[in-house]
């Protein structure tokens, strides 16, 4: 095992304050810690809807693939809106709220990929279904949201 020097230390912390600001410096600084990434990267911010997507289906494969249930399409209800609802659902293991730092079993997120609670997300939104941000204050319409749910971790040994 490998151990960060005292200086790397004191880097990453003070990078992890603002991880969105410092993300290709925390990239570079996991690179010689590929153990350490595994339990960093759920905690670093999405680049894109896209990776913020293979973050979360790594994440779930990786921790769920021998407790998941197999699931077909054909039981999966297709609602007619092009709605959160509609759009397909990520999984992510124990995600926290923002605000109320709850975990979550089912939620929405936004592009930038934040989580909230269901319930603080209907707080924040606004009267023209817009719906700011909480942690990068980016504000998106209540329709560009993924359907998020919660993976079972896995059991300690």
């Amino acid at each position: 095992r490998q151990l960060m020097t005292p200086t790397q230390v004191t880097a990453f912390i003070s990078y992890m304050r603002d991880p969105r600001r410092y993300l290709p410096e925390i990239d570079a600084l996991l690179d010689a810690y590929p153990s350490l990434r595994r339990h960093i990267a759920p905690m670093l911010p999405p680049r894109s809807v896209a990776h913020a997507m293979d973050q979360l289906n790594q994440l779930s494969s990786s921790s769920t693939s021998s407790m998941a249930a197999p699931t077909s399409s054909s039981k999966r209800k297709r609602p007619s809106s092009s709605s959160a609802a509609s759009q397909p659902a990520a999984t992510v293991v124990n995600p926290q709220c923002s605000i109320c730092f709850d975990i979550v079993q089912t939620t929405s997120a936004p592009p930038c990929g934040h989580l909230c609670c269901v319930r603080c997300w209907q707080k924040l939104q606004l009267p023209d279904k817009t719906i700011p941000c909480p942690v990068c204050k980016q504000t998106f319409h209540a329709d560009a949201f993924t359907r998020v749910v919660a993976a079972a971790p896995k059991r300690l040994k």
